[in-house]
């Protein structure tokens, strides 16, 4: 499969993946919130969030196997490709060791982490301990990063969509039996065998021999290399990603968790949509980078960045206008957290989004170590700023302190690191997501004014949103492209239709 179509459709599988996680999203979350109550929805996403912390655990080794995949597959080198993989599934089960150990340690302290009245202890206990269950899979988790690496990304997309529509009946059901917060976490687990039980089989067939390795002390060596620095930049990722509803938690309790989260969920899908750009084309990124075809890395990096910045605020300027109206229709009224905190978390989905794209090189070039100082810089500002504003503001304290992390050190670091490390001019790039704004906010602001012109109530908020997300594409397409851009995106679609 050529690289434009490989990128093209784990796009376009990355986007189904998103469509069909909103609208399922969309049907279960007021049945989830009806059956489980906001008090023991909200002590769910608390609880799975500390748990979250568990990942960490990999000390970085994700990055690390991605990395040195990456090098192998692209210098097409099939024995270093299969060492590669192996020894990376040997490392996985020490780290699975380690991760039952902690959290079995963990577990003992998440009551004092999801604090809510009439909630017993022991509940909470045991949902943690079902949750658990997961990190047996742990090993396999090297064979969805060979699939990525060799630019299979929609393989992956595909099994995640149905691996999400598993989890939400399984959710469903759990919770229409009465079966708490215990049969949440069982319904999780349940669902995450299928997708990895296909990827590792695929790996075995695409990469023979496998069985007959053995461990190799050189090639150990090099996986775990990077692994600190992964280590400390998926710290920090985590921490961005996951503190705020802890915090929120900690701060207000475990029900004002609830209406925070349903707020952006909007917003999150859309920023999610955006980051899968980074996603589907940072294997291809590196390709050129291997290929010292540098003049080409520039030109797809600049172009990429102003696709997900014109897309990015027509999109989250949509939720934006809407979200009010939508989050009435979706769970009700009092789910609504207002309009500053949608503002924010759309501002942050944006430069997230971005942020996210920057990245993405930098990590698959194995050059994370140089990343890790302002990583440590931005969550030292976001979790500082996040813990003294939740309790003076409320609700939109842990997102300003996210807003603080990337305007003070992301907006100037990620730039620089990606001119030092692949001679992308800084401008170039800044230029390129600040571009389109010219045209995005302005239609952005016209969908404000006719979203609040009048309430869109009932099912009647969709229909108006597609409209107004259709009219951001298509403005996309007149004025974010030069003609020669629009011929090369209709060349692209036909090579990625095209049959093999």
């Amino acid at each position: 499969m050529s690289r434009v179509r490989a990128s093209f459709w784990t796009m376009a599988t990355s986007t189904m993946f998103v469509v069909v996680s909103s609208l399922v999203a969309m049907v279960s979350t007021p049945l989830l919130l009806r059956w489980l109550g906001v008090a023991r929805y909200g002590a769910f996403r608390a609880l799975s969030d500390s748990l979250g912390y568990l990942t960490l655990l990999d000390l970085g080794l994700g990055g690390s196997v991605m990395a040195c995949l990456a090098r192998a597959i692209h210098h097409e080198d099939p024995a270093e490709t299969r060492k590669t993989l192996f020894n990376a599934v040997v490392s996985y089960l020490w780290i699975a060791v380690l991760m039952l150990a902690c959290g079995l340690a963990l577990v003992g302290l998440l009551p004092a982490v999801v604090k809510q009245v009439g909630l017993h202890p022991r509940e909470v206990r045991l949902a943690g301990l079902i949750l658990l269950a997961p990190v047996l899979l742990i090993p396999f988790s090297a064979f969805r990063s060979l699939a990525e690496v060799q630019q299979r990304g929609s393989i992956v997309n595909i099994l995640l969509t149905g691996q999400s529509l598993l989890t939400t009946a399984c959710l469903l059901t759990a919770a229409h039996q009465g079966w708490g917060l215990a049969g949440q976490s069982l319904g999780i687990v349940v669902a995450q065998v299928p997708a990895t039980a296909f990827l590792m089989g695929r790996g075995l067939r695409r990469v023979p021999g496998l069985s007959g390795e053995k461990r190799d002390a050189e090639t150990t060596s090099r996986l775990w290399s990077l692994n600190w620095q992964t280590l400390v930049q998926n710290v920090c990722g985590r921490i961005g990603l996951l503190s705020d509803n802890i915090i929120v938690s900690w701060g207000m309790g475990a029900a004002a968790v609830a209406p925070f989260y349903l707020t952006q969920r909007l917003g999150y899908l859309v920023q999610t949509q955006l980051q899968g750009v980074g996603n589907s084309t940072w294997a291809s990124l590196m390709e050129l980078h291997y290929r010292k075809q540098h003049r080409l890395f520039e030109e797809r990096l600049v172009e990429l960045t102003a696709l997900v910045s014109g897309l990015g605020a027509v999109g989250l300027g949509v939720v934006f206008a809407y979200n009010r109206d939508f989050v009435g229709f979706w769970t009700g009224s009092a789910s609504f957290a207002g309009e500053t905190l949608t503002l924010i978390a759309c501002f942050n989905g944006w430069i997230w989004a971005i942020s996210s794209l920057w990245g993405w090189p930098i990590s698959g070039a194995g050059e994370v170590g140089r990343w890790v100082p302002f990583a440590l810089l931005f969550v030292s500002v976001n979790l500082a700023a996040s813990v003294m504003l939740v309790k003076a503001l409320g609700w939109v304290g842990p997102l300003l302190g996210t807003t603080a992390g990337f305007l003070l050190v992301n907006s100037w670091a990620q730039p620089r690191l990606l001119r030092q490390i692949f001679g992308v001019p800084v401008w170039s790039i800044w230029r390129a997501a600040l571009k389109p704004l010219r045209w995005a906010l302005p239609y952005s602001a016209l969908v404000y004014v006719i979203a609040h012109a009048h309430q869109a109530s009932g099912v009647r908020v969709l229909p108006e949103m597609g409209l107004a997300g259709a009219g951001g594409v298509g403005l996309w397409w007149l004025c974010g492209l030069k003609p020669e851009s629009r011929n090369q995106w209709q060349s692209r679609l036909r090579i990625a239709f095209a049959r093999s």
